[in-house]
């Protein structure tokens, strides 16, 4: 195998005996990637079979067992169970019903609420779970993970109408408000996994120290919560005890349990806390203004309300320059900097136009369309369809990548067709239908 000296100097050899061999290869190489990269819009949109047919495909990767799709590690794929809840919805506005995507939604929903990967104490989720039964997370919360799984149970509760659903997406929300909110507005990007040098320990519990913290309380009680959240005298990771819910599903406390877990978090918040990854970053921004403006609207919760206002207002007078193009990231060290992608400015299009809807204030979308503008300059890809994921303005790539398949977050076209096509509904001919259409098509 040669060093890489010898590497550098082959390469500097080539460039200047085989220059014009070296050009037409990279033409070639670059004329392939076109090929596969640029697929032909459809002259129809979908039919309206396709979610029917996706549903299905979901129903046969479920973990009827465990639920989940796939085998472990486990992550929370909030884009799936949202296409079988919008399934599930427009069932029902049909007066129809689909039990085997309510059994899916349903066991999902409860195993991950009900495993140590959701917080027992203090909301929200961590970010995967190593086994197939939800039980032992990888111990780092995500922003984008927390705002798009509070969607999720919020639309739950609304379409199968199972309240211990409200109940998480409530303390999720109340999670990253407490934990992840910048003091001027804008959320914070992660917890970490570890603390005191070890992963989890902030989390885990031994049966001895609940029944200390708990003593006040008088012993049936700490007995009860050791009971309630499945800890035993050996543990279940590493010696001591990650909290969960042994009985799936049955997640709403009683009165006497709710002061355990008051006193239980109050002990928890004297522990040293993980490391915090301090960066705002405006895609998963959008994500969480979205879901905090619709949770505000549907619960009536002016406190969330405000807490999606302040953050707005961090947004656009952070991140976003004079001339309507918004940056990716901040730090309060080294303030805003990179520019923004497809799925940054998507995230902001449709997290303005909830805030607008919730709030009545005609300031969110009026920003929400200058964003679309912005949005459908830089990265509309005009004659195939759908958006690239950079701008037109930095330097150029050898080939402008397309951000099409939903992930851990939903893709940049994803978020602009349901951006634009919300927006569009909210403003009229102020949004051109056109674009949602093509990236529809494509």
């Amino acid at each position: 195998m040669p060093s890489f000296p010898q590497v550098l100097d082959a390469v500097t050899e080539a460039w200047t005996t085989r220059r014009d061999e070296l050009d037409g290869l990279g033409h070639r190489l670059t004329s392939s990637m076109a090929r596969h990269a640029d697929l032909s819009p459809s002259e129809a949109l979908p039919p309206a079979d396709t979610l029917a047919t996706a549903v299905a495909q979901l129903g046969e990767q479920h973990d009827d067992e465990w639920g989940g799709f796939g085998g472990a590690p486990k992550f929370p794929q909030a884009m799936s169970l949202e296409a079988l809840l919008r399934h599930l919805a427009t069932r029902h506005a049909a007066g129809q019903h689909d039990l085997r995507a309510a059994e899916v939604t349903t066991t999902t929903l409860d195993a991950m609420a009900s495993g140590g990967m959701y917080d027992h104490l203090g909301g929200g989720f961590a970010r995967y779970s190593v086994d197939p039964w939800w039980l032992v997370p990888h111990f780092e919360k995500m922003l984008y993970d927390n705002a798009l799984l509070a969607r999720t149970y919020l639309h739950g509760w609304r379409v199968l109408g199972h309240r211990r659903w409200l109940q998480v997406a409530t303390e999720t929300l109340n999670y990253v408000l407490r934990d992840l909110r910048h003091p001027d507005g804008g959320f914070l990007s992660a917890e970490d996994a570890d603390s005191e040098g070890a992963e989890g320990t902030f989390y885990v519990w031994s049966a001895d120290e609940i029944r200390a913290v708990c003593s006040g309380l008088g012993p049936d009680l700490a007995e009860a919560a050791i009971a309630w959240y499945g800890v035993t005298e050996t543990g279940n990771f590493e010696g001591a005890n990650i909290l969960h819910r042994p009985v799936r599903g049955d997640l709403e406390r009683p009165e006497d349990l709710e002061r355990v877990r008051a006193r239980l978090f109050a002990h928890r918040e004297q522990r040293i806390r993980p490391g915090l990854d301090d960066k705002v970053l405006t895609e998963w921004n959008g994500l969480m203004l979205a879901t905090l403006s619709e949770a505000a609207l549907t619960l009536g919760r002016e406190d969330w309300l405000d807490a999606a206002r302040a953050n707005g207002d961090f947004l656009c007078r952070t991140l976003r320059r004079d001339d309507g193009r918004w940056l990716r990231a901040w730090q309060a060290d080294a303030g805003a900097h990179t520019l923004g992608f497809a799925a940054d400015h998507a995230a902001m299009v449709d997290g303005l136009t909830r805030l607008g809807e919730a709030s009545g204030e005609a300031r969110w979308t009026e920003m929400a369309v200058s964003t679309a503008d912005v949005l459908l300059d830089l990265f509309l890809d005009v004659e195939h369809g759908g958006f690239h994921s950079t701008g037109h303005d930095p330097e150029m790539l050898v080939r402008r990548p397309k951000d099409l398949l939903d992930n851990a977050q939903p893709s940049a076209n994803s978020l602009a067709a349901v951006g634009l096509l919300r927006l569009g509904a909210l403003v009229g001919d102020r949004v051109t239908p056109k674009p949602p259409r093509a990236c529809c098509d494509y």
